[in-house]
């Protein structure tokens, strides 16, 4: 497997690399030191490319995420919200933007759960918006005109609701 790294570190698209790189390190395939040893040769490029590595569970969050900060747009991954749990992405201070596959909401407990977590992060003052991997894949532009629109309106930065 080591090898299918340098190749792919040599040859895919940088954000392509990330987004396998990062899924590898979720499912546990390969730990982000033993990549980083396996890729510490490689040159400059791969520096650069491992410059960017972060934490993600997909490589559909990888993408936004990547694609955010390339509009110099502050994401941060996998914070983790009290009494609500780990959101997939947080944008100022108040914006959450979940990456929703298909093999995890078709299950409907899963679907209800989040529709839960959705109303618990609102009574907490946050705007959630859902994003799916066609979305993000195939639709992109319309994804980014609409999450500029929200943060050029300044609702990531309205304030929290104080809590008890």
């Amino acid at each position: 497997m080591p090898e299918a790294f340098i190749q792919a570190a040599s040859c895919l698209a940088p954000n392509d690399f990330l987004a396998i790189a990062e899924s590898a390190i979720h499912r546990e395939l390969i730990s982000e030191a033993e990549l980083r040893q396996v890729l510490g040769e490689c040159g400059p490029r791969v520096d650069r490319l491992m410059a960017h590595l972060d934490r993600a569970e997909s490589g559909t969050e990888s993408y936004v995420r990547l694609r955010l900060r390339a509009r110099n747009i502050k994401v941060q991954p996998q914070v983790e919200i009290a009494g609500v749990g780990r959101v997939d992405f947080l944008i100022g201070m108040s914006l959450v933007l979940e990456v929703d596959s298909r093999e995890h909401h078709q299950d409907p407990q899963a679907y209800e759960r989040d529709r839960i977590r959705d109303q618990m992060l609102m009574a907490l003052g946050y705007r959630v918006i859902r994003v799916t991997y066609d979305q993000v894949m195939h639709g992109w532009n319309l994804v980014e005109a609409r999450l500029l629109a929200v943060i050029r309106a300044g609702l990531h930065l309205r304030p929290l609701v104080p809590q008890p």
